[in-house]
């Protein structure tokens, strides 16, 4: 079975993980949100949205998303207000948030139609793939999705284990990223089974690494834990690096850094690896290193 996933939700939920006990937190991200929504009411709108941000340290709730999400766009801050739109909708499937990403953050949205082969159709009479191509209005960023006919075996996660799982006939997905197309999800990709070994090697030793440096090991996960996400090419070079952003709170300021930058250094040796392909070409693809678990 093949997860479509929303990484930076499956992130905030593993910080979340923490010493600290699941009620204690979903109370302290209770109490900022009715907080956040008090203050919204008398119009304190930086207070809100400070707060809301705090209940979603704590916890990440759909609602406080997508209120934060329209106090962005009140505080005419239009990017951050249409991510928290985006991820309310696609991580709590909510549709109200769905609707409003569309009509407020999209500039442009092209479909191009695809026959079996995937070879590009001039209309879509008997096509059997479609490409979703979103222009964003903020940035002009690209968000795309390729769909299959009468598919509806790609199994869509959201992020609160309250809401099912559904299907849904996406096939892949993509982004830009500096000015150039990486795939995030390939449902029929071989990628990970390919790369295994070397991954599993590589990420091992660099768990080694941080805790012989820093006693990884001896801090609290949710102090611990980080993801960094890799750019490749189609022949498998890794060419860009990105450490998503962990505040490391165990440590002070300077010691922080100096821990960010051993990693990134680190991944700097990461071996060649085997490309993704997409419909046995090769391409860019982007891939997500998660340690400190």
């Amino acid at each position: 079975m093949k997860y479509l996933i929303f990484l930076l939700f499956f992130y905030f939920s593993l910080i979340s993980k923490g010493q600290e006990s699941l009620g204690f937190r979903q109370k302290l991200a209770y109490d900022f949100y009715n907080n956040g929504v008090q203050a919204f009411r008398l119009n304190k709108y930086i207070m809100a949205d400070s707060l809301f941000s705090q209940s979603l340290n704590y916890e990440i709730n759909g609602d406080a998303l997508f209120n934060r999400g329209i106090l962005r766009f009140i505080l005419n801050d239009t990017c951050s207000g249409c991510s928290d739109l985006f991820f309310a909708a696609s991580g709590f499937s909510d549709k109200e948030a769905l609707g409003i990403f569309y009509k407020t953050c999209v500039k442009s949205v092209d479909t191009t139609y695809y026959d079996k082969k995937f070879q590009i159709l001039n209309s879509k009479t008997d096509y059997k793939y479609y490409d979703e191509l979103l222009i964003l209005k903020c940035d002009s960023s690209v968000q795309g999705y390729v769909h299959k006919k009468n598919h509806n075996k790609t199994h869509q996660s959201p992020v609160d284990y309250r809401i099912d799982t559904k299907n849904v006939d996406i096939i892949a997905s993509y982004s830009s990223h500096n000015s150039l197309k990486y795939y995030d999800f390939i449902y029929f990709s071989t990628f990970e089974e390919d790369n295994k070994k070397v991954i599993e090697k590589f990420k091992s030793e660099l768990e080694k690494f941080l805790n012989s440096k820093y006693n990884f090991e001896d801090i609290p996960y949710k102090d611990r834990y980080c993801t960094v996400t890799i750019y490749i090419n189609p022949i498998g070079e890794t060419i860009d690096y990105e450490l998503n952003e962990n505040p490391f709170d165990f440590f002070d300021e300077s010691l922080k850094e100096n821990i960010k930058k051993d990693i990134v250094i680190y991944f700097k040796k990461i071996p060649q690896l085997k490309p993704a392909l997409h419909f046995e070409k090769p391409v860019n693809f982007e891939y997500t290193f998660y340690f400190g678990i």
